[in-house]
């Protein structure tokens, strides 16, 4: 990046930009640590490899999921939501919290027993990309969700939709000055190499690791997904 007149947005600019493509990519390797290695899969066909375009998901699987972590006195994160008098709102009960994919909460959103988050009888405590519940699993839609392409019949891609209780997995990252983050180097840090003090560099590294700790407490519901690759 070249700073000839002073002042320049450009490293303020390229700092949020590989800020957020940092936190991106981190998202991920913890994903793909974790998600395809969760030993609690329901399928809804009979294996990934058998996995057609009409496998989609189902609030049926989600009702299974939540059976299967209640079984291993799995601890929910969020307390109950109690109705309210509004006209159209919903209570939400104590629940687990899930990761979809935008293709598989489309599929979800016309189904019985799917609550969008707009719904809920409060909506204080929603979190960023929270888009609904299904029983007792509170979902946030991401694009980072999980898919294995072409693993199905006819080349489907397979949507991996996970849902964890407390304790079910552990993030572990590297502290301290130089280790992890954006990094700046300003003008004339090259020294001869930028004679004239005209150039400066931004990027960033990170450290860290996501491992599952207790695989009774995740379930991963894998289906299609209607607006999915070759479906």
């Amino acid at each position: 990046m070249v700073n000839i007149h002073g002042l320049d947005n450009t490293v303020a600019e390229a700092t949020d930009i590989l800020g957020y493509q940092n936190g991106q990519t981190m998202d991920e390797v913890y994903r793909d640590q974790i998600v395809p290695n969760l030993a609690n899969k329901i399928f809804i066909a009979n294996d990934e490899a058998s996995t057609v375009a009409g496998d989609t998901v189902t609030v049926e699987a989600f009702k299974t999921a939540e059976l299967l972590l209640k079984k291993q006195n799995a601890m929910k994160f969020t307390p109950m939501i109690n109705a309210t008098d509004g006209v159209g709102t919903s209570s939400i009960r104590p629940s687990f919290w899930g990761l979809a994919h935008p293709d598989v909460v489309y599929d979800l959103e016309d189904q019985e027993g799917y609550v969008p988050a707009e719904n809920y009888a409060s909506t204080k405590t929603l979190e960023e990309g929270e888009c609904g519940a299904v029983k007792g699993v509170r979902l946030i839609e991401t694009t980072q969700g999980y898919i294995n392409e072409d693993a199905g019949v006819d080349s489907v891609d397979v949507y991996h939709t996970p849902i964890f209780a407390q304790n079910c997995y552990g993030i572990v990252t590297v502290r301290g000055e130089g280790n992890t983050g954006v990094i700046v180097k300003p003008l004339g840090s090259a020294g001869t190499a930028d004679p004239l003090d005209q150039r400066s560099t931004v990027g960033w590294k990170t450290e860290g690791v996501a491992k599952i700790l207790n695989d009774a407490y995740g379930v991963s519901i894998v289906s299609s997904a209607s607006q999915g690759s070759n479906s």
